[in-house]
């Protein structure tokens, strides 16, 4: 066993390793130089895959924004959908005129044509 599972032999090895692996000669020894394009493809396919998901996250999330934003514009409308409705009757409204000053009211005769 000469020390070669000691720490400084674990060491050592981890170091040869981690330089032929820059210097590539790990890839040449392993014979995995054919597939290099390969490798280089999945890791490409791996980055497209990550940024299509980082842009689905994206677009989800501004959906959700927009999914608050509609609702709260419908509790708006629905409000003044209610205020109007309030308003239809014609003594609400004659009454509201009279608060406001206006000389308006009720017709006492029929409309006159012109010809």
């Amino acid at each position: 066993m000469n020390g070669t599972w000691s720490i400084k032999g674990i060491l050592g090895n981890l170091k040869i390793i981690g330089q032929a692996l820059l210097s590539g000669e790990l890839v040449y020894h392993m014979h995995i130089n054919k597939y290099f394009i390969h490798i280089l493809y999945c890791f490409f396919l791996a980055a497209v895959i990550i940024w299509a998901s980082m842009k689905t996250d994206s677009a989800l999330t501004r959906v959700e924004t927009l999914k608050a934003e509609i609702y709260e514009q419908e509790l708006v409308i629905e409000a003044r959908r209610f205020e109007l409705s309030s308003l239809e009757n014609r003594s609400k409204i004659g009454e509201m005129l009279r608060v406001k000053g206006s000389s308006l009211s009720d017709p006492t005769s029929p409309a006159v044509i012109l010809e």
